[in-house]
């Protein structure tokens, strides 16, 4: 059975093929290419929401700007996410003393690392090393299964052993 396509649908598909190319390096250029993609995406859920508002003559300025605001929406996040990270680490860094604490010299080179790592490693990193939340714990908070969170935390834990011996050897890699 063939489906009928509604003329909003072709409208969108209009506006989604002439910018797609254009909001892409924007997002790439802005975000940088890990982040790209969710912004494209919420670029284009904007695009296809608000879609009466669209001005035809200029629509491609218009998803430009659409994409501008969530680009910088990213960039907020991403400020506000460095702040709490810096908060916790400054608040309550783990210490010698403490069960499941590190030494200063592990908890330097983590805060050292954390710039380095993507959101969700970093939003992992804070649950799991600062809040102390079991994998099940985090599970809930994400809303993913507890064996998603637990490849996570083993990904995450290469990466920092990986991140942690280029520290002990004198530098960042």
């Amino acid at each position: 059975m063939r489906s009928v396509r509604s003329a909003r649908e072709s409208q969108f598909e209009v506006v989604y093929r002439e910018c797609l190319r254009d909001v892409k390096t924007y997002a790439c250029s802005h975000v940088g290419r890990g982040d790209a993609d969710d912004v494209v995406s919420a670029t284009f859920m904007s695009v296809w929401q608000r879609l009466d508002e669209v001005p035809w003559p200029s629509r491609r300025a218009w998803v430009l700007g659409v994409c501008r605001n969530h680009c910088r929406n990213r960039w907020r996040t991403d400020r506000r996410f460095a702040a709490l990270v810096d908060e916790i680490t400054t608040v309550r860094p783990p210490s010698a003393g403490e069960p499941g604490g590190a030494d200063t010299d592990v908890t330097s080179a983590v805060a050292l690392l954390l710039p380095l790592l993507s959101v969700d490693d970093r939003e992992l990193l804070v649950l799991t090393a600062w809040l102390e939340l079991t994998p099940a714990e985090i599970a809930e908070v994400l809303g993913v299964p507890a064996g998603r969170v637990r490849v996570r935390l083993h990904r995450l834990r290469g990466v920092l052993g990986q991140h942690l011996g280029d520290v002990e050897k004198g530098g960042l890699a």
